[in-house]
């Protein structure tokens, strides 16, 4: 299964190696949102000049 936009080819490393409990498939689509996400973290840490962002509750996410 090829992620898309992907030219090379991705070898992903798990300690989930039960092929029925976790197809490799949907380890991929995983690995794509977790991707994403950290792609989607670092611009905007980047766009609000930030080292870090922590927070430890949802109302402070929100501020």
């Amino acid at each position: 299964m090829a992620i898309r936009g992907r030219k090379q080819r991705v070898t992903l490393v798990t300690t989930l190696l039960d092929p029925v409990a976790y197809p490799a498939e949907k380890l991929i689509v995983l690995y794509a949102r977790r991707w994403n996400l950290e792609l989607a973290l670092r611009h905007l840490k980047t766009t609000m000049g930030m080292e870090a962002l922590r927070c430890q509750s949802p109302d402070m996410v929100e501020k």
